[in-house]
């Protein structure tokens, strides 16, 4: 259900008010003691009667009965569309796919004698998940090139593709493969690149490793008097604030939470200036492309800017033309051994406990290499308040470890 619904500004698309969702019991007393009309405060959302052949639809009414047009805002969980041909997205993204792979694959195997393997392993994905969309949340996280400087050591499509195949009994000349065993190895290649880009947590870990070389840093060109941006499709989440230009002479830009930002627009009547804070929020999706995000900002830019941000970029699959896997070689046995994992299914397999060898190895070199780029805010927030705002805290890292 709706959890925050606003009058929007029809002439700037700002919201400028918030309705209170309350009960349908405490709408209809309101109504009862007094049925006037004016501007909205409250609404109550109630389900309709249930029709088979469209299925459960709810509806809204308001307190007190809107007097003229208005335009609203409100967020709410959908319910996805089925896929299909047509419809091939499912929600969530790249981030979640290892997930709803195994999610799938645990229904499929129900009542087979490895049931148990593939509902620990979905369990052990959900965890992962779980961890990664509460990150996402605070705007901690969240979506460059693969590193192609060094190509001999490096792990590279063809020859995984020769590994795996090997690994499954069809020769070591993919260019000899039939088509359903190219279909194999592709399908155990992307796994194992799913599984290596977003890793289960390892034991005696809580959260689950953000790689480096998945956090490139890019620029948004903002332009005056524009407040929503939809980000790019590779797009997997933000890493800390938000930079101008080095001349410009501004504090950075920290990420708050999107019901936040919608009480900033409301409360201030003059918002226009540089943008001192940004929200993510999802876009709907139907399935029919991937599901996008936007960056909204506040107050609204008074002129140009360029913007610098670390952004959790999703990689491409890997094909006969996009060669490399991002990372490098310093991952490159773990990235094979994580392809070759997907060739047994049994996560107390060979394959897979020296992926997660391989893993440890890869996290630590990573941590190594990566550095600490925030230890967590330090100063005095009296001064920093704008309308009740004080500046949010968020995780604290050290070492792309995040610690609450």
């Amino acid at each position: 259900m709706a959890t925050v619904v606003t009058v929007v500004d029809a002439s700037t698309s700002v919201d400028i008010r918030r309705i209170k969702v309350i009960s349908d019991a405490e709408l209809r007393a309101k109504i009862a003691s007094d049925a006037q009309s004016g501007d909205p405060q409250y609404c109550a959302i109630r389900p309709k009667t249930f029709d088979p052949t469209t299925g459960q639809r709810y509806e809204v009414e308001f307190w007190p009965a809107p007097d003229s047009s208005r335009t609203l805002r409100y967020d709410f969980p959908i319910l996805p569309a089925v896929l299909s041909v047509a419809n091939k997205y499912p929600m969530g993204g790249a981030q979640h796919s290892e997930t709803i792979l195994a999610s799938c694959l645990a229904v499929a195997k129900r009542g087979a004698e490895d049931e148990a393997a593939y509902i620990d392993r979905y369990r052990r994905r959900l965890a992962a998940s779980v961890d990664l969309d509460k990150r996402n949340k605070i705007g901690e996280v969240g979506g460059a090139v693969a590193d192609h400087s060094s190509t001999t050591l490096g792990a590279v499509f063809a020859d995984l593709a020769r590994d795996v195949g090997g690994e499954r009994g069809f020769g070591f000349d993919p260019a000899a493969y039939k088509h359903d065993e190219i279909t194999r190895v592709e399908m155990d290649i992307q796994g194992g690149l799913r599984i290596f880009y977003y890793p289960p947590v390892l034991p005696n870990e809580r959260v689950v490793h953000s790689w480096s070389f998945l956090k490139p840093m890019v620029t948004l060109s903002v332009l005056s008097a524009t407040t929503d941006y939809t980000l790019p499709s590779d797009y997997g989440g933000i890493e800390g604030p938000l930079y101008f230009d080095d001349d410009v002479g501004h504090d950075p830009i920290h990420m708050v939470s999107p019901t936040r930002l919608q009480e900033l627009r409301m409360g201030l009547t003059s918002s226009s200036g540089h943008p001192q804070y940004a929200a993510l929020r999802p876009t709907k999706s139907d399935g029919t492309a991937i599901q996008a995000w936007e960056l909204l900002l506040w107050p609204s830019p008074d002129k140009a800017y360029t913007l610098h941000y670390r952004t959790f970029y999703i990689p491409e699959r890997l094909t006969k033309t996009v060669v490399y896997p991002t990372g490098g070689a310093p991952h490159a046995e773990t990235v094979r051994m994580a392809c070759l994992a997907q060739t047994e299914n049994d996560p107390d397999g060979p394959f897979h406990r020296r992926f997660m060898g391989r893993l440890r190895t890869s996290v630590a070199y990573d941590r190594q290499t990566a550095g600490a780029d925030f230890f967590g805010y330090n100063g005095d927030n009296s001064a920093d308040d704008i309308q009740g705002l004080r500046r949010e805290r968020g995780l604290v890292s050290y070492n792309s470890v995040f610690y609450p």
